[in-house]
């Protein structure tokens, strides 16, 4: 139904009018039409109210008909009222002087309104240069008017549009005037946003100074976009200053010294912010200013030594590198939202850049909240005809095939696999909560943790190893996976090499197109002469996308991915990791409800051997089930180790000390005088070298199990365990590999 104003100016159109129709109050359209009605009646029946036509009734005796056209039409008076809401002076880094037009005052053109912006701009413009230099920009407020039918849209405008301008000395101000109506002509006139070319200035609401000191915006008020809001992986420094960038460095360095320091009103973040950026400008000699730019972050990481790599998110959200440092050291990763120039300490990639946008309605949801997704997706298709019926496509089901067994025709041998697990001390926190009694709450915190090595390549492996007993495990076990990484991938390169290099030339044979070199490598033996081109197959120079070369690189993607087996790892051992994984790029994990499945990070896939065996086997099971005799799990006092002090206890607790409260049982004396008699045959000094002992105990129970698995796996299946995530998924795979040799559709129903 149209409006009652749309009514009235509908009626204005039809009687002949073909003016400008601006927006006004419903009282002026309600006179203006019945004095036009009025006016039929002095021989202005058939005409046009163009401007010819209304000068002339104007001009009649009809005065104060004269006064109210004038107003409506021409729009003679124009009044503003000041409200600054702040000053320059007592912001101190930047303020806003907000100017607003009195109501229902009409424009017919944006001179009048040009010469009171400037007017007002020449007034405080050189009482604030007074103090310093600074940056300003220009808000407008207004509505746009369709001359057609009087529908209006409110727009704001920036001046200028993609940068501020620098004010340092009087000459800056009045270039400005000279300039100031050019943007604003230039802006209506190529504004994308209108609908058509139909729409007028009509009336302007408020225009607004800013002023800075600097082009950045600063943190205080900043407010995260709906895309990264509620991500766990970014942590949000203090927003009470512009030192963001400064925060999120002094929170990365000094979080396991500091406690507290990442939480919010942290005093200790702000003093350690301020003495890392006063020590970076004390070091490069220059004069100390909050903001960091991209371009700046180079020679910090150089001053500070500082393993920094810095992230941000596309229109698409989607991760994108904007700067690594390239330092060894302690990683640390930031994401930075560029149009604010705001800076977060990003402490993880998984669930950074990974989210699900839902197609109906533009929704977005993080890839940790898929079962919300799941739910918010089943509201639209109770809308939908619940009668549609699902077409599969006409497709046979197969077996998926790796790029190495399509090359080689061989499963894919994992030559090299690794084996972890930690120790963690059940750490008693105090949670005093308000008008309830004080309760206890229990945190697993890893200090201790051995990583061994199988395969066939375990041997040449084993000076990457890895044991440790201390504070922060987690993190210096992801320290040491980083360090051993491009060796690692190196070993498995020559091994590769070793046993493929014939078959990989026989490929290069097939599948380059590439021309050979009239020069020699220096390892080459032909003894061809130089005019002529050497064919060894080592003297050719691939071309930009060869297909060799493209093949080559996946192949050597599939090989030299190195698993990392844990038992019920997805659920609590790589929790203890996963924020410390910053130096080399996390794939999209693959989850089953709070546990993961497969995480890769670099060239290392973290799986879960909990997940190849029933949910209810335990560690001490899955040796049995897979023939591991000569490794005993042994025992270990959970409940009664508590404190970091106890690891220099040079005896074994008591009995006592080894009830299992979870499953309300105390050893048999049995067990416990093994567990006597093995402390007391290895001679370990400290309760310590008891835990790494227990827990080396467990890693190997853990190797031995998951080689006679592979094994097993490999002689009846002709399947490699390392390359798949589970039970099921091996499973599934073998029956359509091995005994479902059929299409689906066209075995007979019987």
């Amino acid at each position: 139904m149209p409006t009652e104003r749309q009514l009235l100016v509908h009626s204005l159109k039809s009687l002949g009018y073909i003016g400008d129709l601006r927006k006004g109050k419903q009282s002026d359209f309600e006179k203006l039409l019945k004095e036009y009605q009025n006016a039929s009646k002095f021989g202005f029946q058939y005409a046009q109210w163009d401007l010819q036509t209304l000068q002339q009734y104007l001009s009649s005796r009809h005065q104060q008909l004269h006064r109210k056209i004038k107003k409506v039409f021409t729009a003679i008076r124009f009044v503003i009222r000041i409200k600054p809401k702040t000053t320059l002076l007592t912001a101190g880094v930047a303020s806003q002087y907000d100017y607003t037009f009195l109501p229902d005052t009409w424009f017919s053109k944006s001179v009048s309104a040009v010469a009171q912006i400037c007017s007002k701009t020449n007034a405080v413009l050189p009482v604030v240069l007074e103090s310093y230099p600074f940056y300003f920009k220009i808000e407008l407020n207004c509505t746009l008017v369709n001359i057609e039918d009087g529908t209006t849209i409110d727009k704001t405008y920036l001046f200028p549009a993609d940068h501020a301008i620098k004010i340092s000395s009087i000459k800056h101000i009045s270039d400005l005037n000279n300039t100031l109506q050019l943007w604003i002509q230039n802006s209506f006139a190529t504004d994308d946003s209108v609908p058509d070319t139909k729409h007028r200035v009509h009336e302007f609401i408020a225009f607004k100074l800013k002023l800075a000191k600097s082009q950045q915006g600063g943190c205080k008020g900043y407010t995260v976009d709906s895309g990264l809001k509620n991500k766990r992986c970014l942590k949000n420094p203090d927003l009470k200053d512009n030192l963001c960038f400064w925060r999120c460095i002094a929170i990365a360095l000094y979080e396991s010294s500091c406690q507290g320091i990442q939480q919010a009103n942290s005093k200790q973040q702000r003093e350690k912010a301020i003495a890392l950026r006063d020590q970076y400008f004390a070091q490069c000699g220059q004069n100390i200013s909050d903001h960091v730019q991209v371009a700046d972050l180079p020679v910090i990481c150089q001053t500070l030594n500082l393993d920094l790599t810095v992230y941000t998110l596309d229109d698409n959200l989607n991760s994108l590198k904007l700067y690594e440092s390239g330092i060894q050291g302690s990683p640390i990763c930031m994401h930075l939202d560029q149009p604010k120039n705001h800076y977060m300490l990003l402490r993880t990639l998984v669930g950074y850049a990974e989210t699900i946008i839902c197609d109906k309605c533009k929704k977005v949801f993080a890839y940790s909240k898929a079962s919300k997704y799941h739910n918010h997706m089943a509201k639209h298709q109770k809308d939908q005809n619940s009668s549609k019926v699902l077409v599969f496509k006409d497709k046979p089901i197969q077996s998926s095939i790796s790029l190495y067994k399509q090359s080689f025709g061989t499963e894919l041998v994992r030559p090299l696999f690794l084996a972890y697990d930690f120790e963690c001390i059940l750490k008693k926190m105090n949670n005093s909560e308000v008008n309830q009694k004080t309760t206890y709450t229990h945190s697993h915190e890893p200090i201790g943790v051995v990583m061994l090595a199988g395969g066939c390549l375990a041997d040449q492996a084993r000076g990457f190893e890895y044991e440790y007993c201390g504070p922060d495990a987690g993190r210096c076990f992801v320290d040491h996976l980083n360090t051993i990484h491009d060796s690692l991938t190196g070993l498995l390169k020559t091994y590769f090499w070793k046993h493929h290099n014939k078959q990989m030339a026989v490929i290069e044979s097939q599948k380059c197109s590439c021309q050979y070199t009239l020069q020699h490598r220096s390892w080459c033996k032909e003894t061809t002469s130089t005019d002529q081109p050497c064919k060894c197959g080592h003297c050719r120079q691939h071309k930009k996308g060869c297909k060799y070369i493209v093949i080559k690189c996946l192949i050597m993607k599939e090989y030299l991915s190195i698993p990392i087996i844990g038992f019920n790892s997805g659920k609590y051992d790589l929790t203890f990791i996963i924020t410390h994984m910053q130096k080399y790029d996390i794939s999209p994990p693959i989850t089953k409800t709070n546990s993961y499945m497969k995480l890769e990070y670099g060239a290392y896939a973290f799986l879960d051997a909990h997940n190849y065996v029933p949910p209810t086997t335990n560690l001490e099971k899955f040796g049995i089930m897979w023939g591991v005799k000569d490794i005993q799990k042994e025992l270990f006092p959970y409940e009664w180790f508590d404190s970091l002090d106890k690891l220099s206890e040079t005896s074994l607790p008591p009995i006592e000390c080894f009830y299992n409260k979870l499953r309300n049982t105390l050893p048999s004396e049995t067990e416990y005088q093994h567990a006597v008699k093995v402390w007391k045959e290895k001679q370990f000094a400290s309760f310590g070298e008891y835990m790494m002992y227990y827990c080396r105990c467990d890693v190997e129970l853990l190797l031995q199990g998951t080689s006679n698995y592979r094994s097993l796996l490999m002689t009846k299946n002709n399947m490699e365990l390392l390359n798949y995530v589970s039970v099921a998924q091996i499973s599934y795979q073998n029956i359509l590999k091995n005994y479902l040799k059929h299409d689906l559709r066209t075995i007979p129903v019987m």
